[in-house]
């Protein structure tokens, strides 16, 4: 009902909101120019991801389909940081 309305609309909300965020970080990453490993990860701390914790006592509940959502964008957000490639698997960062 009105509750998994919700959820759902927070969900999306909440990644949109990340992937926003996640934007600006590639625009810092540069591969020549761009800001460094220690600033990326600082950007992602104190922005992406208080961004993705909002509601996290949601999200314990919520299926892992949901949940995956959020972990799609926190991975893209680590690539970023690593200056990896997207085809880069998770377990090899």
């Amino acid at each position: 009902g009105e509750s998994m309305l919700f959820f759902f609309y927070l969900k999306n909300e909440t990644n949109r909101k990340a992937m926003r965020k996640q934007s600006v970080m590639r625009k810092l990453a540069g591969t020549t120019w761009g800001a460094d490993i220690r600033i990326l990860s600082q950007v992602y701390t104190g922005a992406v991801r208080p961004t993705l914790e909002y509601a996290s006592s949601t999200w314990i509940s919520a299926a892992h389909s949901n949940k995956s959502i959020l972990e799609k964008t926190q991975n893209r957000c680590l690539r970023t940081i690593l200056g990896a490639m997207k085809s880069t698997p998770i377990v090899e960062m």
